[in-house]
Parts: C-alpha cells; structure tokens; sequence
C-alpha cells in the first residue's frame, strides 16, 4: 500500500508548481492536492506526454481547484512503436498526426489550459529518431502560437537543434525551458531570446556546477525577462538512488480525479507533488 509522505512545513510565500505529472500519482489526489494547499502552493499545472495524459491532465484541471493542465506529444512518445510508448505516434505527415495534432489544438484552446507541453526533443534517450522528434516539436510550436499559449520545452542534448527550429519557426510570446539542463552561455542566448529558464533540483547536485553557473547569470542577462524557477518536481534522482525511474505512489493516465473548485489562472512558481516522476 502506498502511504503519503509527511506533510512539509509551509512554505513562507505561496508558490505555484510549474510542472508536474499528476496522472503518475497513486495517491488519492484530491489528498494531493490538498497536501500541496497546505504547504502553500497555490497553482498546479499537471502536464501530459501523450493524447491520453493531456486528455486526462484537462480532465484533472476542470475537477481539482488550483490546478491547470498542459498538452502536447513529449518527445519520446512520438516513436511508432517501443517497449515503453507501446503503440506510440502516427507517422509524420500522416492523416493520424493530423488528427492528433488537430485534437492537441483543441485542448490547448481550452479555459483551463495553459501551455503547450512537454514539447522539444531528447537526443539523450533516444526513443525516437532525430528527426521524428524535430517534426512534432515544430508542429507544437505552431499550435502554441495560433492558440497564444506558452511553449513548454524539454530538451535533453538538443540545445543547438531546438534554438535553431525555435529560430526557423518563430518563437511563440512565452517559451519555458522545462528543467533546464545548458550551461552559462546557453542561459544567456535563451535570456537574450526572452526565453524563461526552469533551473530544478538537479542544480543542487555536486556535479553540476555548469547548472549553477546557468543560475547565476540567467536572471541578469534576462533583464527582468526571464525567470529563474525552482521546480523539485522535475528533478533528476542522483546517482543511485532509490528514487530513479517509476517510484512507488505512480500510475498511469486514466486514473480517477477527485473533484474540486474552480480557481483563477496561475502566476509562475513551482512544487513537487508526492510520489511523481520526472518525465
């Protein structure tokens, strides 16, 4: 049986968590979201991988107070077929992408919707072929601009690739680098674009130091443009620990949302949710 953990002291200042994955959650979640209210996070945004993710992380927006979804295709679900995708995504080009793009588009004009993502590419895992990924990433960058909502980007290994087809397309107004994983002078050519930095838990890892210098000098370079946000839900487990890969108090898109309130759209800010995974 999965036990919550133990309530956190609450935070000095409410708080908005930025990014994470709900539906990986095996805890009741409106005991979740009740959990993150206490320790003063305010917002949620609950992010979905895949058509059934997004479908339910808008799903879970309608029914939880405080909590707001993000859809899109993440990189690694758009190989056609793999052990961990399954079925996976249409071909580019096809008819099927179309209509999952088309379906993607319609959930971003949603009220309760408020980015696009995680959109962006992986070249570190590896699940779909290069160019596979830079087809979607460019098709979810123009649903982000004709529904005017944010880009929230995962880049893993991609840095050049994924400025350059931002550059080739046109940035939509608002790009979020989710978890951001550069160096010092990759922050500063993403402040100079007006692009908001995600720095997560992995900053505080003793090997990263190339992250902390990325921390130190995006806000300055930004000029009051871009945003430096602490998000430990997006953190990668350190070496060897126990918390690597799917952990305990995980589940699968589909699951039940418990009802809740409506609330109003969220600021910027971030939390980790009990028992969630980084993607």
């Amino acid at each position: 049986m999965v036990t919550a953990p133990a309530q956190p002291s609450p935070l000095p200042r409410p708080a908005l968590d930025s990014h994470t994955h709900l539906d990986m959650i095996t805890l009741p979640l409106s005991g979740v979201v009740a959990s993150a209210r206490a320790a003063g996070i305010v917002r949620i945004v609950t992010v979905g991988t895949d058509l059934e993710s997004s479908r339910w992380s808008v799903r879970c927006a309608g029914e939880h107070g405080g909590v707001y979804a993000a859809v899109a295709i993440h990189p690694n679900e758009t190989q056609a077929v793999s052990a961990e995708v399954g079925a996976g995504a249409p071909a580019p080009g096809s008819p099927a992408a179309a209509e999952v793009l088309a379906q993607i588009e319609a959930l971003a004009r949603l009220p309760r919707v408020v980015a696009v993502g995680e959109t962006g590419l992986d070249y570190y895992r590896h699940h779909a072929e290069p160019d596979v990924q830079r087809w979607w990433f460019r098709e979810h960058i123009t649903i982000a601009k004709r529904t005017g909502q944010a880009l929230m980007i995962h880049d893993r290994d991609a840095h050049e690739d994924i400025l350059r087809i931002l550059a080739e397309e046109g940035p939509p107004e608002r790009v979020i680098f989710h978890c951001f994983s550069g160096d010092a002078d990759l922050a500063k050519r993403c402040a100079d674009a007006g692009y908001v930095m995600s720095f997560a838990g992995n900053l505080t890892f003793a090997s990263a130091q190339n992250l902390r210098d990325a921390a130190a000098v995006a806000p300055a370079a930004a000029r009051g443009v871009c945003a430096c946000v602490m998000s430990s839900a997006s953190a990668r487990p350190a070496p060897g620990s126990s918390r690597r890969g799917t952990r305990p108090g995980c589940r699968r898109a589909g699951s039940p949302c418990a009802a809740g309130g409506p609330s109003s759209r969220p600021a910027s800010g971030s939390w980790s949710a009990p028992g969630g995974r980084r993607r």
